[in-house]
């Protein structure tokens, strides 16, 4: 892109002996890979001033001064110009007490700005600052990944305790520091801050209670018919009943003869008369 400018000669409107000779590409590659590791971390700091840093580190002195006069933003203006002194400073304070143990470091490198940080961790010239920023970044980061330790769980030390960020930065800080490199080591450390164990479940009743419950529980409850399907309707089996006997019919009454009615009387006796008759013949 720069080239591009140049080849329209966009560059001279700024300085008149700004080129591509005068960048240095090197430390602005650097930067950008930088800021790519820093965005992959959750990091987001502004690189316009360091771009502009590497992008005028061969001019004079008093070119940069001059390009700065013509420069609408005075914030980037003002960012450019103090970019070198705070880091600096940030230089400075990485190699005193502030940042004597790993723990202390990692404190003060997430406390400062990130420009600053992506700044220094590519101008860095102390061998001792430069690799306490790539610790920060890569050696560090995977020591925190290992919290919440398997003692914690067994403890009950979890994020439902309102003081767990705190006991996990605590934890955190101590390992990085190799002050918790053995199981009885953490568990010393633990033990005084873990919650009291929940209590242990109800013991089973005993007595009339409890028998009259077991007693419940074992009879079987009728199934219930699915639902969307003719319910069949429940019918109590009976015992069967036993045979019933005969019974014995009663004698039957013994029938008398009718009596003739008078009004067949004359008609016998006309036939009794005939037969007498005709034997007399």
């Amino acid at each position: 892109m720069v080239r591009a400018l140049e080849k329209e000669g966009w560059l001279k409107v700024l300085s008149a002996h700004w080129s591509t000779a005068k960048i240095d590409t090197a430390g602005l590659a650097q930067l950008m890979k930088t800021r790519q590791q820093m965005n992959e971390l959750g990091y987001w700091p502004d690189t316009s001033p360091a771009v502009m840093y590497f992008l005028t580190s061969r001019l004079s002195g008093k070119e940069i001064a001059d390009m700065r006069k013509f420069m609408p933003r005075r914030d980037l203006v003002e960012a450019w110009q103090d970019l070198e002194e705070n880091a600096k400073s940030l230089a400075k304070r990485l190699t005193g007490k502030e940042a004597a143990t790993p723990s202390r470091t990692w404190k003060l490198l997430s406390e400062a700005r990130p420009e600053m940080v992506l700044f220094l961790a590519v101008t860095a010239r102390q061998q001792a600052v430069a690799l306490k920023i790539k610790n920060y970044f890569t050696k560090w980061r995977q020591v925190q990944q290992k919290v919440p330790l398997l003692e914690m769980t067994e403890l009950y030390i979890t994020p439902q305790l309102p003081e767990y960020s705190k006991i996990a930065n605590d934890v955190f800080m101590l390992l990085l520091d190799g002050k918790l490199r053995s199981h009885t080591e953490i568990l010393k450390f633990l033990k005084p801050l873990a919650p009291p164990p929940p209590p242990p479940p109800p013991a089973p009743r005993r007595g009339r209670a409890a028998k009259a419950t077991a007693a419940a529980a074992s009879v079987p409850t009728p199934p219930i018919p699915a639902a969307g399907k003719k319910k069949a309707k429940a019918q109590v089996v009976a015992p069967a009943a036993p045979p019933a006997k005969p019974a014995i019919a009663a004698p039957a009454a013994k029938s008398k003869p009718a009596k003739e009615t008078p009004s067949l009387w004359p008609r016998r006796q006309l036939r009794k008369r005939s037969a007498s008759q005709t034997g007399l013949l």
